[in-house]
């Protein structure tokens, strides 16, 4: 809760009554930094002191089910010390949410509180820019390519606050744009060699993907990511999917012969070529895509036992 002692230093207190597990990730560690640095910013309690003559407003938010049928009202209080604003959070907007996401819907809410005293008690006034640290901090990168790939993969992404943040003047400060894949800038070559022998795994274990460059991809012409935009689909991916250390990437992709290797590394070889046949499986990888098992010792890429993966 931002509650502080002194009814001089804050205007806004309040919080999330959390009825489910799973919004404490998230939304209401968020809520809570808001809910302080607002109330205690200089400038927000100048313009609260101006405009409404209870020294303190809060915002209780309660986190239910659709389905929740206790009585939990929605409402706005007047008060001659403090002013009160209950608001209903839908859980299933959260729950589809991740909690590096779920983050970004906190600063709508609390300005939704906010305004909600306005209208209903008339308390008028443009209130003040919203301070740098109050804003929400960028989805993390991680997230950011998790979202890209469900979209990849035809999943449906639960939707982020599309709502701006008002401020003063022309800015505006919105959600974050998850980027578009795209596309390098490469000359198309020859058909996937094969490999060129078998030699015995003596060191630690690595898995190359070999995916031929002039293969047949699952993207239609015109659409992002058509011909080689693959390539960025696939890095996001074994990123992503690698950071939680299952496996390691061992060497950045690289063209050669005709085909784009990819290398994997740091886990059993069951693992590894799971890796790499859920990147062949990635929308718009080429087909054709193979694996060579190999390991750090060899000299040569391609020379392992090879392994079809489409």
């Amino acid at each position: 809760m931002g509650d502080l002692n002194d009814p001089e230093d804050y205007w806004l207190e309040g919080g999330v009554d959390a009825q489910r597990m799973g919004v404490e990730n998230g939304f209401r560690q968020e809520v809570d930094r808001i809910v302080y640095l607002l109330g205690t910013d200089e400038s927000w309690l100048a313009w609260w002191r101006r405009t409404s003559k209870a020294p303190v407003l809060e915002i209780h938010m309660i986190v239910l089910t659709a389905a929740y049928n206790g009585a939990v009202e929605e409402r706005v209080v007047r008060g001659r010390k403090r002013h009160l604003v209950d608001m209903r959070i839908d859980f299933r907007k959260l729950e589809a949410l991740e909690p590096d996401e779920r983050r970004l819907l906190a600063l709508p809410a609390v300005l939704e509180g906010v305004a909600r005293v306005q209208r209903a008690l008339n308390v008028s006034g443009e209130h003040p820019a919203i301070p740098d640290s109050v804003r929400p901090a960028p989805l993390a990168a991680g997230t950011l390519r998790r979202r890209r790939l469900r979209e990849l993969r035809g999943e449906t992404n639960a939707p982020l606050s599309q709502d701006a943040f008002p401020d003063r003047g022309d800015r505006q400060l919105s959600t974050p744009t998850v980027r578009s894949v795209l596309r390098p800038e490469m000359t198309r070559s020859t058909s996937l060699p094969a490999v060129a022998s078998q030699n015995p795994i003596v060191g630690p274990l690595v898995v190359e993907i070999h995916v031929p460059l002039n293969g047949a991809g699952g993207i239609a012409p015109g659409d992002p990511g058509h011909e080689f935009g693959w390539i960025d689909v696939i890095e996001d991916f074994l990123d992503d999917e690698s950071s939680d250390g299952s496996f390691d990437i061992y060497d950045d992709g690289e063209e050669i012969d005709g085909a784009y290797v990819f290398f994997v590394a740091g886990a059993p070889e069951d693992i590894l070529l799971s890796v790499a046949a859920n990147v062949a499986a990635l929308p718009g990888v080429p087909s054709g895509a193979v694996a060579v098992v190999t390991d750090d010792t060899s000299e040569e890429v391609g020379a392992g036992r090879r392994v079809a993966l489409s």
